[in-house]
């Protein structure tokens, strides 16, 4: 009879246990659960990086280069669709004063730099095109493009001081080029080159490189466009495409120019900043695959285009 009495107090107590710490757990669990719920409705959720939409413009790594220029014509707008954002893919590098004369019935809007070295891989440097205050369309290119051409060289010298090595002297090289320190080298007159409407054969042989976005930069006086006369550099054959916002005629047109090899454009609908950028390389003839990188690099400015001083991996 003890224990029986013992058992029934027990279960007493058990059945009269209080509640309110469960109900506690609970409504913690509630109000974490809004608080998240109400940081991504003002904030936005996190974990989905505008990247992973972004709309690829040049050839899928690996891609044959025929195939990849022979489908680029079905991806044009429609004849009288909106314009859209387009990747204009040089047959080698031009210089600015020769890409703003082609760019006449579209709207540029990024330049991707790059400085052609023989079998020497160079950064490609995507640079935002700075509104400029000129009525004329292609001296407001232009100047557009020597702005462009300016952030680079400023990114190329950031970027020698902080890499060592082959590294630090290729961004040597390529700071000295785009900065119009080196006489001659790598620049010349309007730029004209091979290469073949969209879908036509590959273009001239040159250097290449991994990308390194960047961004646009303040200029010299309106209407300059380079010389010692301006106070920017001298113009370089570094502009190897250009992104550009057109319609179905003005896209056509471009891809008809001998110094075009390729019009790359975005479904419509598609703003500038969703694209991805990755031109075709001259030197890419069959497949957009890997290029080599076993040439020498030129010495500093001064002494013009020779053999590296020291082997590539060293200081």
């Amino acid at each position: 009879m003890a224990d029986a009495g013992t058992d029934s107090d027990t279960g007493g107590r058990t059945a009269h246990r209080p509640l309110w710490p469960a109900l506690l757990c609970v409504l913690l669990v509630l109000l974490a659960v809004a608080w998240v719920a109400g940081r991504q409705s003002l904030f936005g959720a996190p974990d989905q990086p505008a990247s992973l939409d972004a709309v690829r413009l040049g050839p899928d790594p690996g891609a044959p280069v025929a195939a990849y220029l022979a489908g680029l014509p079905a991806r044009w707008p429609a004849p009288g669709a909106p314009a859209v954002p387009a990747l204009v893919q040089f047959g080698t590098e031009l210089d600015g004063a020769g890409v703003a004369r082609l760019l006449a019935g579209v709207t540029p809007a990024t330049a991707v730099i790059r400085v052609p070295l023989p079998r020497v891989q160079t950064a490609l440097r995507f640079e935002a095109l700075p509104p400029v205050d000129l009525a004329d369309p292609v001296l407001g290119a232009q100047r557009r493009l020597a702005l462009a051409q300016q952030a680079a060289a400023r990114d190329a010298s950031a970027e020698a001081g902080r890499l060592t090595g082959r590294a630090a002297s290729v961004a040597r090289y390529e700071a000295a080029v785009l900065g119009g320190r080196l006489g001659g080298a790598a620049s010349g007159g309007p730029g004209a080159a091979p290469g073949g409407p969209s879908g036509a054969a590959p273009g001239a042989p040159s250097g290449v490189a991994p990308g390194a976005p960047s961004g646009a930069a303040p200029g010299g006086p309106s209407g300059a466009v380079g010389g010692a006369s301006s106070g920017a550099p001298t113009p370089c054959r570094c502009v190897l495409a250009v992104l550009v916002v057109g319609d179905r005629v003005g896209l056509s047109r471009l891809a008809e120019q001998p110094a075009v090899r390729a019009v790359d454009a975005a479904p419509a609908g598609t703003p500038t900043s969703g694209v991805a950028l990755a031109p075709l390389l001259p030197e890419q003839t069959e497949v957009a695959g890997p290029v080599p990188d076993d040439g020498p690099v030129p010495s500093s400015p001064g002494r013009g285009p020779g053999p590296e001083p020291t082997a590539p991996g060293g200081s």
